[in-house]
């Protein structure tokens, strides 16, 4: 009763009335990447699909970032998920269903602003998305990111969903490529 209260809240709170959490069996909605432009390009993650199944990835070919606005249209996405790998991890759809709801609320969250830390560190993000079906594109929702530039998203939601996700790459993802 609490998860569907809260769901109705994020609703009417960010616009997105009758949303759907993703369009289709082939999106993620987590994802930590791993940026490094220092002594060679560098990218790999991993993302949790809309199943709850941990995939991973490593020097994509043709990876789509999102626009100058955060946006992947549903063809990036697809075109990004089949770049991934599988394993034998997966999330609860319990689990998975309550971390849905907290990044609907931290979608609202504040970013700090961004502030360098490191050099030749590189940069991980851990970010989530949720499909705006208005304009068929899924919105990045930024939790935190880390390494030569932190920016992190000051709702306690965003700071819990960044946790988890650090609790799964600590003690799912072995070892961390």
């Amino acid at each position: 009763m609490k998860a569907a209260i809260v769901f109705i809240i994020c609703v009417i709170l960010l616009g997105c009335e009758k949303e759907k959490f993703f369009a289709g069996d082939k999106s993620f909605l987590f994802i930590s990447e791993y940026y490094n432009y220092a002594w060679g390009f560098q990218h790999w993650g991993w993302v949790i699909d809309n199943k709850g199944k941990l995939r991973t990835f490593k020097l994509p070919e043709k990876w789509h970032d999102v626009d100058k606005d955060g946006y992947l249209t549903e063809a990036e996405m697809l075109d990004n998920y089949a770049q991934t790998d599988s394993s034998s991890v997966r999330i609860d759809s319990k689990e998975l269903n309550a971390k849905v709801l907290q990044l609907y609320m931290a979608a609202g969250g504040k970013l700090s602003d961004p502030k360098s830390e490191m050099f030749d560190a590189g940069i991980v993000t851990y970010s989530g998305f949720i499909y705006v079906s208005k304009i068929g594109k899924y919105k990045r929702i930024l939790l935190k990111q880390t390494g030569d530039i932190y920016i992190e998203n000051q709702s306690c939601q965003a700071k819990e969903l960044y946790n988890w996700m650090l609790n799964i790459r600590q003690t799912q993802i072995n070892p961390y490529p």
